[in-house]
């Protein structure tokens, strides 16, 4: 059996499923958007408990896919698929959704 932490390594570094470590920070952000109408201050915890989770995990996950995609296009021997974008976009998109929401 192989330790927790090799197969965790794995799981980040893997182009698809590795978009899942975002889940529990996004989940949290939208039901700030849920429980908005009845707990002001609840919706704000539930929201500055997960976004910045969700930021920098997005970030990180965005860049690495950006770095893959030029190295696999400069080298002209592979190809990346949209999936590969879907959990870091997905992620970020609710983050700034909701930030620019608070701020307006």
């Amino acid at each position: 059996m192989k330790p927790a932490r090799t197969q965790v390594l794995k799981e980040w570094n893997h182009p698809v499923s590795g978009a899942c470590f975002v889940l529990p920070f996004a989940v949290l952000v939208l039901l700030a958007f849920i429980v908005e109408d009845q707990s002001k201050g609840l919706a704000h915890a539930l929201f500055w408990m997960g976004a910045p989770g969700a930021m920098i995990v997005s970030i990180i996950k965005v860049t690495r896919c950006v770095y893959n995609w030029l190295k696999i296009y400069t080298s002209e021997n592979g190809f990346a698929h949209a999936l590969f974008w879907m959990g870091a976009l997905g992620a970020m998109a609710v983050s700034i959704i909701k930030v620019t929401r608070c701020v307006i």
